[in-house]
């Protein structure tokens, strides 16, 4: 038992660091933007949606989520979906304007898994991509 819980608190640990390395030198923006959609099975955190909402009017933010949902894994895509449907509803008027002239983030026709996640992915950027046309 003790060396169960050792382990799972050294795993904790590493996950940790990996965590804080992996934003290391980023501005508060793009923290937020890797913290919200980082690779695990939890849903974005709502003190980092909350940053994002906050910093929403920055017209870097459109960019930093382009480079984030084409370059990783299904899980992140995902999340930067979701993060971006909240940031559509709730963020400033700038994000919007600037997400209507970069629809082509919303295109997930690249992801292609095999655990079978990717039809949802597809059809849930779709749907923002229609809703952001609309505006």
């Amino acid at each position: 038992y003790q060396r169960r819980v050792h382990g799972d608190f050294s795993n904790n640990n590493a996950l940790a660091m990996i965590r804080a390395l992996s934003t290391a030198g980023l501005s508060d923006l793009e923290t937020a933007v890797v913290k919200a959609t980082y690779y695990d099975d939890d849903p974005p955190k709502p003190k980092h949606v909350d940053t994002l909402l906050f910093l929403s009017s920055d017209y870097e933010l459109v960019s930093l989520f382009e480079k984030r949902i084409n370059h990783y894994k299904w899980k992140v895509s995902l999340k930067c979906l979701v993060v971006i449907h909240r940031l559509t509803l709730e963020g400033h008027q700038r994000f919007l304007e600037d997400l209507c002239s970069a629809t082509h983030i919303l295109n997930q026709a690249h992801i292609c898994d095999t655990s079978g996640h990717s039809g949802f992915i597809q059809a849930y950027g779709e749907y923002l991509f229609e809703k952001v046309m609309v505006f």
